[in-house]
């Protein structure tokens, strides 16, 4: 598993961003994907996201201070995907972190 962590500071209320951490709009931040199907399962929300024939299912739940994801199942580009948004009020705006969890399900040989 490869980790990534990133965060940056937006000037803009707590509110307003959480309001912008959807499921459909993350696909569409992360950009190389399109939304093909939404429906709610329970506590989650599943998309069917695809691109360039692949088509997969990402599984959305909504966290206390933002949301997260994973691929769900064995179909997909990757052997394990996971992804945390959270955000955090900040002197004039929040700061939004994002980490992510990532195995293509092979190693590189030195």
């Amino acid at each position: 598993m490869h980790d990534v962590t990133v965060s940056w500071f937006v000037p803009r209320s707590n509110p307003t961003v959480r309001r912008r951490l959807t499921p459909e709009l993350m696909v569409s931040y992360e950009g190389s994907f399109v939304v093909q199907e939404v429906y709610d399962e329970g506590d989650e929300t599943v998309v069917i996201v695809g691109a360039h024939g692949v088509r997969f299912t990402l599984q959305f739940e909504t966290c206390e201070d933002g949301i997260r994801y994973k691929q769900a199942g064995e179909a997909g580009p990757f052997e394990a995907m996971e992804t945390t948004v959270s955000v955090e009020s900040a002197d004039g705006g929040v700061t939004v972190s994002a980490q992510s969890a990532v195995s293509l399900g092979f190693h590189s040989q030195r």
